[in-house]
């Protein structure tokens, strides 16, 4: 079972020991906020913010409705870092309203080209976005987040229509953020560019010589 609580405390940790003034302040998104408090260090999260899970299962679709800053960037709670971004922000906040890369990187520093994962993107000729890091301004107001949250609310009927080619078990985040920025013909919201440069530990685009089910298998 995946203790998401411990995974986000973890995260919060390593931004406030990284990131400088100012870019180190953490919002925490949970379905139960009491649970807070059991934590050593609660003081980690700026902002507790309690969200019904049972009703929406993706609050990813909801970022620019939850979140209490300015600029945002939303992160998935089993992330780290480990080396000071905020250069990289202010980049982002001088050339994006919102920005979502498009690659990642396997633990030895290679850009992951395997799309092992992404067999939807590819035969369905989506753009390659990952939602694990999204940076936004409030002041955003395309309807990028509104058409995410219609596509979530009716997957199937999008699937269909959008997916004929191969159409995955469910659609995620990722899936969803990807088909918004095409059906809207977004175009300006990504860029190659080297930042942010994640490493992604699925096991399977790691470029090993055989298979693993999860990278501690290898």
């Amino acid at each position: 079972k995946c203790y998401y609580l411990r995974m986000a405390y973890a995260l919060a940790m390593s931004i406030k020991n990284t990131q400088r003034p100012g870019y180190d302040k953490v919002a925490l998104i949970t379905d139960d906020s009491s649970r807070v408090s059991i934590l050593k260090s609660p003081w980690v999260f700026d902002h507790v913010i309690e969200w019904n899970l049972e009703t929406f299962w993706n609050g990813r679709t909801y970022m620019d409705q939850l979140s209490p800053f300015e600029e945002t960037v939303c992160l998935d709670a089993d992330m780290l870092f480990f080396r000071d971004y905020s250069h990289w922000i202010d980049a982002l906040r001088n050339n994006f309203d919102l920005f979502l890369p498009s690659q990642c990187y396997t633990y030895r520093d290679e850009r992951v080209e395997n799309d092992y994962y992404r067999k939807a993107f590819t035969r369905n000729d989506l753009p390659n976005l990952y939602s694990f890091f999204t940076f936004f301004k409030r002041s955003h107001k395309s309807d990028f987040f509104r058409l995410s949250r219609h596509i979530l609310k009716y997957p199937k009927e999008f699937s269909n229509m959008f997916l004929s080619e191969l159409k995955p078990p469910m659609l995620g985040t990722d899936e969803i953020f990807s088909l918004a920025s095409k059906i809207l013909g977004l175009t300006n919201i990504s860029a190659d560019i080297d930042f942010p440069k994640i490493v992604h530990l699925k096991p399977e685009i790691q470029n090993w010589p055989w298979p693993a089910n999860v990278v501690t298998d290898y």
